[in-house]
């Protein structure tokens, strides 16, 4: 778990690439989830967990997630 200001969803969002860059793609997928609580409307959100969903083989969120950033 990413203990962080909860205000700034930036610092949630940049903490997403190293967790994947680093084989932790559950753990950016709660930095992104925790971007997404902050601000739903934010459409590059839903792509990069989408992203990771997708390493992770869960389909349906995937397409979930895509349809939001659409």
């Amino acid at each position: 778990m990413t203990f962080m200001v909860p205000r700034l969803w930036l610092a949630h969002f940049l903490l997403g690439r190293p967790y994947i860059d680093t084989g932790q793609p559950r753990l950016a997928v709660e930095a992104f989830s925790a971007d997404i609580e902050l601000d739903p409307n934010y459409e590059i959100i839903h792509d990069r967990r989408a992203e990771v969903y997708n390493m992770l083989g869960e389909h349906s969120l995937v397409v979930d997630d895509y349809d939001r950033a659409e």
